[in-house]
């Protein structure tokens, strides 16, 4: 078959959507979902979704923003899951909150005082620091990739070398002393060339 008739048939619908539904694919977008999340809840294909939104400028400029407040909230989140893991959805796809009260009145702290993540069999609150760190470190990468101006890391300064060696040997080739010194106003020097 010729062309991408998938796409073309996604595209499609996606340009006779309402706008109801074209507001709800929006607000999943300023929900922080992924493309393919929101693609998938659309019944579409990501690259569809991805060309649909490109093909307007005022849906292209919504979803830059809508990235940029996701960015926003993903590097919150690295804050909270540092903290201890209190209120933050232990993933995107599932909404469970993790830390949800669980634990001693509700404050998110086990009895030892600690911060309580997710809850272990019996009720009992454990923290799992190896988890939590992939956890920052997938929001901080992505809040990057979101965000780059903000969130993104600063290109490495552009720094200049200048090499002398060369430069010097060369020169000092071309100076040559003489073996025998001449007087000048009665003083003995070399002949410099």
């Amino acid at each position: 078959m010729a062309g991408r008739p998938l796409r073309t048939s996604d595209l499609a619908a996606l340009n006779n959507l309402t706008p109801v539904r074209i507001a709800t694919i929006m607000e999943h977008l300023d929900d922080g979902l992924t493309l393919g999340e929101v693609a998938r809840r659309a019944g579409v294909g990501r690259g569809a979704l991805t060309e649909w939104l490109e093909q307007d400028v005022s849906r292209a400029q919504h979803y830059i923003r809508a990235r940029t407040r996701a960015a926003s909230k993903l590097a919150e989140d690295t804050i909270a899951i540092a903290d201890g893991g209190f209120g933050v959805p232990a993933s995107a796809d599932s909404g469970a909150v993790v830390g949800d009260g669980g634990g001693a009145g509700g404050s998110g702290k086990d009895g030892a005082g600690n911060g309580s993540c997710l809850p272990a069999a019996g009720g009992a609150q454990t923290s799992d620091a190896a988890r939590d760190k992939l956890r920052i470190q997938a929001r901080q990468w992505l809040a990057a990739r979101w965000d780059r101006k903000t969130y993104g890391e600063a290109p490495p300064a552009a720094g200049v070398t200048i090499n002398v060696d060369g430069s010097f040997l060369a020169s000092m080739r071309r100076v040559q002393v003489d073996d025998a010194p001449a007087a000048i106003d009665g003083v003995a020097t070399s002949n410099i060339r």
